[in-house]
């Protein structure tokens, strides 16, 4: 009886540690993925950015409605950086990506 006992505890833990670190791949693959992003974001991207996960970025898109971010200067997450314009899932926005740091 004992060893059913442990066998099943051992599956279970194992399905809930599989299950934990899929999820954690799945934050970090859409943190990566729309991190700056300079517009509000729906479905789970943007239920991370609301929790804070993903930092925000200030670029402003460009007026007359063109697939495409004007450049300038921007700031995301208190870092500044330049605007970009991305496309993830056939989704097109604004990002604000930091500017690196010259060795």
């Amino acid at each position: 009886m004992r060893t059913h006992r442990a066998v099943v505890l051992s599956c279970l833990f194992g399905a809930l540690f599989v299950g934990a670190s899929s999820g954690a791949v799945l934050v970090v693959r859409t943190v990566g993925e729309y991190s700056g992003a300079c517009e509000k974001l729906d479905g789970f991207p943007g239920v991370l950015q609301a929790a804070g996960f993903l930092p925000h970025g200030d670029c402003r898109a460009d007026p007359s409605g063109k697939r495409a971010c004007p450049e300038h200067s921007c700031r995301a997450d208190g870092k500044k950086g330049h605007c970009e314009a991305r496309e993830v899932d056939k989704r097109f926005f604004c990002t604000c990506i930091p500017n690196r740091i010259s060795r």
